[in-house]
């Protein structure tokens, strides 16, 4: 568009006027004194200051202290919880001292263990971590939520340490540089400029290795964007330092990601380095990697034509969605952060940032912080569930004809003794059949990497795959990163030929998968045999509840899949072991003759020097073992609940035994007040999860229904034939519509239909 063309319709297109002569022309023609300006600057400000004289000016955007209010929700929501966890131990202190001890048994010492994570309520931080490419403009982001310029953003000069960024609870504008190996404190004062150019220069520093000297800098600024309990941590891009030691800390606490996209550099996602990022995660986390919790900023988007942007777009969604299956298109945010800063320097804010804190942090926030509650919730049912199925079993049990009870009861110890035995050898097979497949793939592995073939493949390099020359430090960190990828897709593809992880999964399921179906069935037979058909169920969500419990066969299920790529795969796993190569001194020296005319020897020779650190480290085996174990996680901790429940079980059975003459009174006093108080407590915590934890995949808006349509009615709900609308076309569901409001009553039996549904459904089923 030419100047000429150009219109004003609102305040930010005066902010967007594209040169000088464009806004003296709307100067002038609204009678304005445009004697002595020169700058575009100049004219920006006179045409605003005349434009707010005549328009109404709209109230300040709120989207700023968005995160204040969901953390004011959060604090809400944890008290509820703090009180939830007071009535679960008083109804815990209550019990009898046989159901104590049975809760004891599979949750070792209840009480001080809730006490200790009712605790962690008052002081919770949330992490979420900035990461992305050299350059990319992760501090420029920071710098523009705490509407501050206090980290640097030089596209010479780039982040070299990690910074945790809190909101000052005084007021107080200062930062602490914690020294590496426990060296001393550097306290900055950042009320001035010089303090805020000490932190800089901190930040930024290299010793004589090209290290930072500080592990971490921890900066206190006062915002309303950061509230107390959210820490955002701005780390070293990759290409600028390949892993910072102190990196792995903070992906294993971290409840949320953004990461910072450079749509200048060659059309914006570099898959290479967004796969090193990812394979980090993923082999730092004991947890699966959820994308969900992640935000992509695609920066510098200025820069970007206008008639590219589309083609772009869809580019970065089809190098995202691969690596990060299950992204949304509504995780990315396209802008400038220039832009953005640009336009609050005229006291306006740019509509894709205002985007992204309105639609981006808000939805990110809350998410992460509702992980935490949902951590709480866990812990509180599976006790009270727990004790609501010992309670049900016990009142069973003592209805039943004494002498048929004591038949029963003894013919199930039998029973149990038997499966507690062959569980604890199936325990001990899979921890010696695990550690000798480790040592083996040690060993194997070790073999691959120094066999000739495999050397001239990683050792041949073209010119066009080798760094350009510069600094030598820059270089060797480069170069560390080009030869880690490098190893790993080709051990994954050497991997996926030989199929020995494949073979091992097949060995490991064919040896145990029969043991441990075996004994999973038996157990919920026998304890599905205390209570009637309808409990089924209950006994059944008891054990999809326990924290570090799942069912055997989902676990043989999903070890038998054998698509491992190249971030999670072996190669990925190996990889890893030499993240810190790049600061070795001897690796570095390679590169202080490194010149075009050498690269693909230098590159030859630090390829060596690099397999040589992997295969003679202390670090491989450990790397392998815990990839190992990854893939049948779950299958121990299975192994290990089995003779618990076993033992849980048969404590309960003699204490029933012995208080077999106090049945009756029992039957009339004790069960009836304990069972009502522990289903009361459950609903409570359903209503609890419900209404401040659960996400709720569609709202009744989402649905074109009508009373007419009819199809059934139970005992505590309607459910009526409707048309969920998705973004592209309609389906048919079934919606379920309540006809009381939710209560402690029902809650319960909603949740548990709800999750009995998912688990067999073939079609989309919604209950609303």
């Amino acid at each position: 568009m030419s100047s000429k063309e150009y219109n004003i319709e609102c305040r930010d297109d005066i902010i967007r006027i594209p040169d000088v002569s464009t806004g003296l022309r709307f100067a002038r023609s609204w009678g304005l004194n445009t004697k002595g300006i020169k700058a575009k600057d100049e004219i920006i400000k006179v045409l605003l200051i005349e434009w707010d004289k005549t328009h109404h000016r709209p109230e300040d955007d709120e989207s700023g202290i968005v995160l204040h209010q969901d953390l004011l929700y959060h604090r809400g929501n944890t008290e509820k919880l703090m009180k939830l966890y007071d009535k679960v131990l008083n109804f815990y202190k209550d019990l009898p001292v046989n159901f104590q001890q049975n809760l004891n048994s599979i949750f070792p010492d209840v009480e001080k263990t809730s006490k200790f994570k009712r605790s962690e309520l008052l002081s919770p931080e949330c992490y979420i971590l900035v990461a992305g490419e050299a350059t990319s403009g992760k501090s420029s982001l920071i710098n523009l939520l705490l509407e501050a310029d206090i980290l640097p953003t030089s596209s010479i000069k780039c982040t070299q340490t990690v910074c945790e960024i809190r909101k000052s609870k005084d007021g107080r504008k200062k930062a602490i540089c914690f020294g590496t190996n426990g060296g001393k404190e550097v306290k900055i004062d950042l009320s001035t400029m010089e303090g805020q150019k000490k932190l800089k220069s901190n930040i930024t520093c290299e010793d004589e290795n090209g290290d930072n000297p500080f592990d971490k800098i921890e900066i206190y600024w006062p915002t309303n964007v950061i509230e107390e309990g959210l820490v955002i941590i701005d780390t070293p891009g990759f290409g600028e330092i390949q892993m910072h030691q102190s990196f792995q800390k903070y992906l294993s606490k971290s409840c949320g990601f953004i990461y910072v996209v450079n749509t200048s550099n060659a059309g914006g996602v570099q898959r290479g380095r967004l796969k090193d990022f990812l394979r980090n995660v993923v082999n730092t986390l004991d947890e699966e990697f959820n994308p969900s919790s992640t935000l992509f900023v695609c920066n510098k988007w200025d820069v970007v034509p206008m008639k590219d942007r589309d083609e772009i777009k869809r580019n970065i969604v089809y190098k995202l969605e691969p690596i990060f299956q299950g992204l949304r298109e509504e995780q990315i945010f396209y802008f400038s952060t220039t832009e953005a800063k640009r336009a609050m320097e005229y006291g306006a804010m740019d509509p894709a940032h205002k985007d992204f804190i309105s639609k981006g942090l808000h939805n990110l926030f809350p998410a992460s912080l509702r992980k935490q509650l949902n951590s709480h919730y866990c812990w509180l049912s599976q006790i009270v569930k727990r004790a609501n199925y010992t309670l049900k079993v016990s009142k069973t049990i003592d209805a039943v004809d004494k002498q048929e009870m004591t038949k029963q009861m003894e013919e199930i110890k039998r029973n149990m003794h038997a499966l507690g035995e062959k569980s604890k050898q199936t325990i001990e097979d899979l921890r010696r059949e695990l550690q000798y497949e480790i040592i083996q793939l040690h060993k194997t592995t070790s073999e691959v990497l120094s066999s000739p073939s495999m050397r001239s493949i990683l050792n041949d390099w073209k010119q066009d795959e080798c760094p350009r020359p510069g600094n030598y430090k820059k270089l060797a960190k480069e170069a560390a990163d080009k030869i880690s990828s490098k190893v790993s897709a080709e051990l994954n593809k050497w991997e996926k030929e030989q199929r020995v992880v494949h073979s091992l999964k097949e060995k490991m399921i064919k040896k145990f998968k029969r043991d441990c179906d075996l004994l999973e069935d038996q157990i919920e037979s026998i304890e599905g045999t205390f209570l009637g058909e309808h409990d089924k169920k209950i006994v059944r969500d008891l054990y999809k509840s326990i924290k570090k419990q799942a069912p055997v066969k989902s676990i043989w299920k999903k070890a038998k899949r054998d698509d491992v790529d190249e971030i999670k795969g072996l190669g990925g796993a190996v990889a890893v072991v030499c993240s810190a190569i790049a600061s070795n001194k001897q690796f570095k020296e390679k590169f202080k003759s490194y010149k075009k005319e050498n690269s693909t020897k230098k590159m030859a020779e630090a390829t060596d020097l690099f397999i040589e650190s992997i295969v003679h480290g202390n670090e491989l085996q450990d790397k392998i073992s815990h990839y190992l174990k990854k893939l049948v996680k779950g299958v121990d901790e299975i192994a290990k609940k089995i003779p618990e429940f076993l033992k849980a079980d048969s404590q309960l059975l003699e204490k029933l035994t012995q208080s077999v003459r106090q049945a009756d009174d029992n039957l009339h006093t004790m069960y009836p007040q304990f069972i009502s108080s522990g289903q009361t407590m459950q609903g409570e915590l359903d209503l609890f999860f419900v209404y401040h934890i659960m996400d709720m995949d569609y709202r009744l808006s989402d649905v074109e229904w009508d009373r007419k349509d009819l199809l059934g009615s139970g005992s505590f709900a309607d459910v009526y034939k409707g048309h969920l609308k998705l973004s592209s076309h309609t389906e048919i569901v079934a919606l379920k519509y309540c006809k009381d409001p939710l209560s402690e009553r029902v809650v319960s039996d909603i949740l548990l239909e709800d999750r009995t549904l998912s688990s067999v459904r073939a079609s989309p089923y919604y209950l609303i």
